[in-house]
């Protein structure tokens, strides 16, 4: 996997979380089944001009991230406006209600039709 994170649901709906890719087809994450077993954990790779976008369709849930590989950079999650970097080992939370969504890209991304430099500066 050249760049990552591994997703794990922590409470809520995470049935109701959509993985949606710019390079991938669209997929949901899994929660558990019964009560008393983990949460499944997800692993989610990242390619250098990838954008993924984790969507809440219904209800509220709090997810777990923790990045992995750094062949791209560090991993930028964006939630609303605001932009954190997601270092290699590092875990952070984030809440998503309906129709909220957590986009997901690396450091060096370069939109397709910008052949310039990266579109994002952080």
């Amino acid at each position: 996997m050249a760049n990552g994170v591994e997703i794990r649901g922590v409470s809520g709906d995470v049935s109701n979380v959509s993985v949606q890719s710019s390079v991938n087809q669209t997929w949901a994450l899994l929660g558990k089944k019964w009560a008393g077993l983990r949460w499944k954990r997800h692993e989610v790779s990242l390619q250098k001009n990838e954008l993924v976008v984790l969507k809440c369709q219904g209800g509220d849930c709090v997810l777990e991230l923790r990045g992995l590989g750094t062949e791209h950079g560090d991993t930028i999650c964006q939630q609303d406006v605001t932009r954190v970097r997601l270092r290699k080992g590092e875990t952070r939370r984030y809440a998503l209600h309906q129709g909220q969504a957590l986009s997901l890209t690396t450091a060096t991304i370069v939109h397709p039709w910008h052949r310039m430099g990266a579109i994002i500066e952080t």
